[in-house]
């Protein structure tokens, strides 16, 4: 049965991954055994993958929205033009 990590270790683990910490130092630091360690880093960085990229998606039309109302304000109103 695989070892099951307590919250705070799970977030102790989630620090480390962020702080740049390696595999073999997370689990000389936490003492568990390095299977468990690939286990929990491996979901902590697919879940920074999918957060990531949700947060370059929602960038990514925010900015097409924007361009898309300069587009507008700058090619909407004729107002002020004299007419032939």
């Amino acid at each position: 049965m695989p070892d099951t990590l307590t919250p705070s270790e799970v977030e102790e683990i989630r620090r480390l991954v962020h702080l740049g910490f390696s595999q073999p130092q997370i689990v000389r630091r936490t003492g568990r055994s390095s299977a468990t360690i690939y286990r929990y880093v491996k979901q902590i960085k697919q879940e920074q993958r999918r957060h990531y990229a949700a947060i370059r998606q929602q960038r990514n039309s925010g900015v097409r929205e924007e361009s898309n109302q300069d587009n507008e304000q700058s090619y909407g109103d004729s107002e002020g033009y004299e007419t032939c």
